[in-house]
C-alpha cells in the first residue's frame, strides 16, 4: 500500500468520515495583558472540515480577547478568516505532517516511541508555551517508559515541530490505529509528565481526559491520576 493509499484511508479527525485531504497553519490571536500573542494551529482533515474549523476559530476570536485592547480590535478582523480561501487539496503537505508525527495506517510502519514524542510535544505546546520543566519531565519519563526513547531525537523533534497538529487532533487520527494497550501506555506516559512535579493542575486533568476521549480509550483515566479526584 502506498502512502497516498494510506492517506485515502485515514479519516478526517473532525468528521471521522471523509479522507484526509489537506493541512494548513492558521494564526490564532490571544490577548496577553494590554497586548496580544499570535500562535499557529495546524489543522489537518478534509477540505470542507478544515474550512469549517477555520471559520469556527474566527468566530471564537472574541473569546480569546482576555481584556487586551489589541486582541479586541483584531477579533473583528480575525487573521484566521482570511485563510479559508487558501484551503485546497494538498496530499503532499498531509504526507509531510503525518510522517513528522510518526503516523501511518500500516502498523509495521508505526513506532510507539515516535507517537510518544509527538503526543508529549503536543501536550507541552498545548498552552502556547514551552516550559523547560515539562521538557525535562518528558525526557525523564520517556526513558522510564520506553526502552528505545532517544533524548537527542526528542529534542530534535521538539525544535523542528513548528506546525504539529494539536494533541487532540493527533489523538483523533490515532484512535483507529492503536491497540488498547498502546493507548493506555501513551496516556500513562502523558500522566507521568503532568504529575512529575507531584501534582496535576486542573487544566492538565481536563486535557488528559480530552486526549483519552479522542483516543477512544475505554479505561478510566482518572484512576491514573495520583492524588487527583
Amino acid at each position: 500500500m502506498s502512502l497516498e493509499d494510506e492517506i485515502k484511508n485515514l479519516k478526517c479527525p473532525y468528521c471521522g468520515k471523509a479522507p484526509l485531504e489537506t493541512t494548513i497553519s492558521v494564526p490564532i490571536v490571544e490577548g496577553k495583558g494590554l497586548w496580544h500573542e499570535t500562535h499557529q494551529r495546524q489543522l489537518i482533515g478534509s477540505v470542507d472540515c478544515v474550512k469549517k474549523m477555520i471559520a469556527k476559530e474566527a468566530n471564537n476570536a472574541k473569546d480569546k480577547v482576555n481584556g487586551s485592547p489589541s486582541a479586541y480590535i483584531l477579533s473583528f478582523f480575525p487573521p484566521a478568516k482570511g485563510m479559508i480561501s487558501k484551503v485546497k487539496k494538498d496530499l503532499d503537505s498531509v504526507r509531510k505532517v503525518l510522517e513528522e508525527a510518526g503516523i501511518s495506517e500500516l502498523p509495521e510502519n508505526m513506532k510507539q516511541t515516535d507517537i510518544a514524542y509527538s503526543l508529549a510535544i503536543g501536550m507541552i505546546k498545548a498552552d502556547g508555551r514551552v516550559e523547560q520543566d515539562e521538557i525535562d519531565a518528558a525526557i525523564e519519563m520517556g526513558h522510564k517508559t520506553f526502552s528505545d526513547f532517544d533524548e537527542q531525537e526528542f529534542r530534535k523533534r521538539l525544535n523542528s515541530y513548528k506546525f504539529l497538529p494539536t494533541i487532540q487532533d493527533l489523538s483523533l487520527l490515532l484512535k483507529i490505529l492503536l491497540k488498547e494497550e498502546d493507548k493506555e501506555a501513551l496516556i500513562k506516559y502523558l500522566v507521568a509528565i503532568s504529575a512529575s512535579d507531584g501534582d496535576i493542575a486542573d487544566e492538565e486533568v481536563k486535557l488528559l481526559k480530552t486526549v483519552a476521549a479522542c483516543l477512544d480509550f475505554t479505561g478510566d483515566v482518572s484512576k491514573m491520576f495520583p492524588s487527583v479526584q
